[in-house]
């Protein structure tokens, strides 16, 4: 009995390591074209390991820049 209560408790362990929780992923959009001139806030909500939200979430940043302006868009995961 005390085998398989200890052996409930690993799997337990483990399980509640490698949960999925929920996640939001907040990226920024800033555009410095003086014809264009905006910032623009986007929230993305993931459940998932928090591993696997952290990749997602970087895959919506970017940088580009033209001369005149760049457009940049940074990401924070909560």
């Amino acid at each position: 009995m005390k085998r398989l209560l200890l052996s409930l408790v690993a799997i337990l362990c483990i399980g509640l390591t490698s949960c999925k929780k929920d996640y939001t992923c907040t990226c920024t959009t800033i555009d410095t074209d003086p014809n264009w001139n905006y910032t623009e806030t986007v929230t993305y909500n993931f459940t998932a390991k928090k591993k696997d939200a952290e990749s997602l979430c970087s895959r919506y940043e970017s940088s580009y820049s033209s001369g005149a302006y760049t457009v940049t868009t940074t990401c924070d995961l909560k």
